[in-house]
């Protein structure tokens, strides 16, 4: 069981939000049975997948019953029936985003085996009655296949979708289809991994929250709708040509088909390691392009090199963070672009496993951007204190800047804060 109500729920903004998770389950050898608050993902989500993001304060859980049976040759079969509740912390404030449509029932069944070590197999399928729609027979239903196969060093992957429902209100066939492909190898002193994806229509329900969430090839989280109109690919690569240098690069790219939306993203990185001396240094470049992703904004591009630098001497840790971006803002409200820096470090100590304690500022050269309240400096301090291992004591003073923030294919828009943060997180 779990019981959680955010600070000040009775303010205007802030109502109640009665936050209640519990489960029962029975697991002998064979099987599982579950009643309760559970998560849930077949495949890699394009059919369906709920999660819990703690850091990104994201819970996408479903309540219901799940069977899981054990079955032979390494064949597992999940049979669920399930409503969704979709808790998203944004504007300054916790929501269910699905609060209209927290009657739709979900049913669904995934089975997926490796009869063999070298490849594995998977189907599932997903049911959603639309109760709150006007039309009687208004559902949604996903069904699809995935494939994998081990070849020495090289794994590979493949898993599409296709959906069948009515139109929502206005009732009428509503098709879609998706696909992504993945591969990856390891080999003495590279990696190589490239994916590609192409989703017209699978993402649904259509708007804030999504039963289903299919990959997106940007490492930064952005995603342009999940799934509903989404074409694109990503590659990587990391190397270690000498013991001490690791280098690591990629580049993704997602559009909408008809190119009004579109995501590009670059990054590099390097890093100096070495066991003869105390000393971590990195080096890394980030470049990223956005049109119409962001609400009211029509154009973003930024480009950011870092560098992080950490020496060791016995118990006590001393690291230093520094980044500086270029970025071109186009506002969709005006034809007026804004060209400004972003600035940022990071000074912290750690002393053994059980105390950090960090300082940081941020700060922008720009007097009238709205996406940060007009605001231009945000130091912070932070001290963790990790008094056993079952409790963690945290503790943050000063400013926030807030924006626009992306995790997962999930984005929101978090309104900046000062003040005090203080946290215990006691586990038993």
């Amino acid at each position: 069981m779990f019981w959680f109500e955010p600070s000040k729920p009775w303010d205007d903004k802030r109502k109640p939000l009665r936050y209640f998770d519990y489960s029962l389950a029975y697991s002998p050898e064979r099987f599982e049975i579950l009643f309760g608050n559970f998560y849930e993902a077949f495949g890699r989500g394009l059919v369906l997948r709920t999660y819990l993001d703690e850091d990104f304060r994201h819970d996408k859980s479903l309540n219901g019953v799940r069977f899981i049976g054990h079955l032979p040759y390494n064949t597992d079969l999940i049979l669920l029936g399930a409503k969704l509740r979709d808790v998203f912390f944004q504007e300054n404030t916790y929501k269910i985003m699905n609060i209209q449509d927290s009657s739709d029932q979900l049913y669904g069944a995934d089975i997926s085996s490796q009869p063999f070590t070298f490849i594995g197999v998977g189907g599932r399928y997903l049911r959603a009655n639309r109760a709150s729609d006007p039309t009687p027979k208004a559902f949604n239903e996903l069904f699809g296949a995935n494939l994998k196969a081990t070849i020495g060093p090289i794994d590979l992957y493949a898993e599409g979708a296709k959906r069948l429902g009515t139109k929502p209100g206005i009732g009428g066939r509503d098709e879609g289809k998706g696909y992504y492909l993945s591969g990856s190898g390891a080999f003495t002193g590279f990696g190589l991994v490239a994916e590609y994806l192409d989703y017209n229509g699978i993402g649904f329900p259509v708007g804030v929250y999504h039963y289903n969430d299919p990959p997106t090839p940007i490492r930064s989280g952005v995603a342009i709708n999940r799934g509903v109109d989404e074409i694109g690919f990503g590659i990587g690569a990391n190397a270690s040509p000498w013991t001490p240098i690791f280098l690591e690069g990629s580049y993704a790219q997602l559009k909408t088909h008809d190119k009004t939306g579109a995501v590009q993203e670059i990054i590099g990185k390097g890093k100096y390691e070495t066991y003869e001396l105390p000393i971590i240094f990195q080096l890394g470049f980030e470049s990223l392009h956005q049109k119409e992703i962001e609400e009211g904004t029509a154009e973003r591009n930024t480009e950011k090199p870092n560098l992080d630098f950490t020496y060791t001497l016995g118990d006590n840790l001393f690291e230093i963070e520094f980044e500086f971006a270029w970025v071109y803002e186009l506002p969709q409200d005006t034809p007026t672009a804004f060209r400004y820096h972003e600035t940022g470090f990071t000074l912290t100590y750690g002393y053994g496993e059980g105390l950090i304690l960090a300082f940081g500022w941020q700060f922008v050269d720009q007097d009238s951007l709205k996406r940060y309240d007009y605001a231009k400096s945000w130091p912070i301090m932070e001290i963790a204190w990790s008094i056993n291992q079952n409790n963690i004591l945290r503790l943050r003073i000063g400013k926030e800047k807030g924006g626009y923030t992306c995790s997962g294919g999930v984005c929101r828009y978090e309104a900046p804060f000062t003040g005090i943060k203080a946290s215990l997180i006691s586990k038993f």
